[in-house]
This record gives C-alpha cells, sequence and structure tokens, in this order.
C-alpha cells in the first residue's frame, strides 16, 4: 500500500520544527528519529522526502529505522534544511552530570538581575530587577528552595496563544520563563528548572 502523508498548515509544519529545535536543545534527538520528525515536519511521504534529498524511499525507511549506516554528508545534508548541523552531543549519563547555573548580572538600568541556565545550558529562568545585589542573591535562596515544589509554579497561556510559567516563593514570583509554542515544552522548562535550580551553581558577572 501506497504511504500517504498528512497535510499540514504553515502554523503546524512551523510548530513541528520548533519541537524539533527544542529536542536538538535539550541534546534529546537521535538522528533516526531526527530523520523521522524532520519528514513529518514536512508533511511528506518517504518517497517525496527522498526525492528532496536524493535519497530513494528505502533508504529513507531504513534511515527512520536506525538500521542504515549514513553517510556525514547526508545527515549534513538533511540537517542544514532543518537549521541543524552534525556533532557530537553528551549522553543522557553525561548530561545528568552537568549542574545548572545562576549568573547574576547587571542590566542597562544598573539593577542586578539573574538568570538560570539549565544543565544543557539554555537560559530557562529570569528575574526581576533588584537595587542590591543581596536581594538578587536572597532570591536566588529562595528560588532554591521551591524549585521542587511542583505548586510553586504558575502556568499561564499568554494572550498569543503561547505558554510561559512563573516560579513563586513566599507568595512572590521570583523567577519567569520564556514563551514556549506548547504547554508540553512549558512542562519541560518547568522540569529542567526543578532539576537544575536546587544545586545549581551562582555566578557573578557583574565584575563590581
Amino acid at each position: 500500500m501506497r504511504e500517504r502523508a498528512k497535510p499540514l498548515t504553515s502554523a503546524e509544519s512551523a510548530l513541528a520544527r520548533r519541537v524539533l529545535l527544542e529536542r536538538a536543545f535539550q541534546g534529546e534527538l537521535p538522528w533516526a528519529e531526527a530523520i523521522r520528525d524532520m519528514r513529518l515536519s514536512l508533511g511528506k511521504t518517504q518517497a517525496d522526502f527522498g526525492r528532496l534529498f536524493g535519497l530513494s524511499r528505502r533508504k529513507v525507511i531504513d534511515l527512520e529505522a536506525g538500521k542504515a549506516n549514513p553517510e556525514l554528508r547526508t545527515l549534513s545534508r538533511i540537517g542544514k534544511a532543518f537549521g541543524l548541523i552534525v556533532g557530537f552531543v553528551p549522553t543522557p549519563e553525561m548530561r545528568y552530570m552537568r549542574r545548572g547555573r545562576f549568573e547574576i548580572f547587571r542590566d542597562k538600568a544598573g539593577e542586578f538581575r539573574f538568570r538560570l541556565k539549565a544543565t544543557n545550558g539554555q537560559v530557562v529562568l529570569a528575574s526581576e530587577g533588584y537595587a542590591a545585589r543581596q536581594a538578587a542573591e536572597d532570591a536566588i535562596e529562595s528560588l532554591r528552595r521551591a524549585a521542587r515544589d511542583g505548586d510553586s509554579y504558575d502556568r499561564k497561556e499568554t494572550a498569543s496563544g503561547q505558554y510561559r510559567f512563573h516560579l513563586k516563593a513566599a507568595g512572590r514570583i521570583v523567577g519567569t520563563s520564556e514563551n514556549y509554542v506548547t504547554s508540553a515544552a512549558r512542562d519541560e522548562g518547568i522540569a529542567a528548572v526543578k532539576k537544575a535550580a536546587p544545586d545549581a551553581e551562582t555566578v557573578d558577572l557583574t565584575g563590581d
């Protein structure tokens, strides 16, 4: 039976690509799954996807099943079309060994702020501005204590249909996430904060 592709709207295709990139940023995109998800994000059959990149349908099937031994230039050609390059990423075991990081810095108004970087180096939370460094440091300690408590996270949907969350300590917002395209991606962001914040190192970038 001939495979049928599911047509995607431009919005659905853009969303699928965003999810794909978010997984890549997390280091959680094995190449076999990547090939399949790239194809699905375009709404292409295996045959049509193969024609785009000079591959046979059988080659695409084997790639998606993880049975093929792909050449680097093949993976590079496909990845380039999605803004990705082929390279080494940490194993799951090594990713868990990396600590999160709070960075204290001054904004353009001279106030102290901090951001939390997850174990993959991506910023997952940012603070408001504080007049004194000590206030920012106190907020970080409050955030550490609240991070593991699921009730500390206030999940929001924006007027534009995107998703974000606030982290509260003692009833006060101490950190705000970026906007996410899906609620699932937002929940992954919350999981990243829970994992990184409690034992994250604190680095002062103010140079004061």
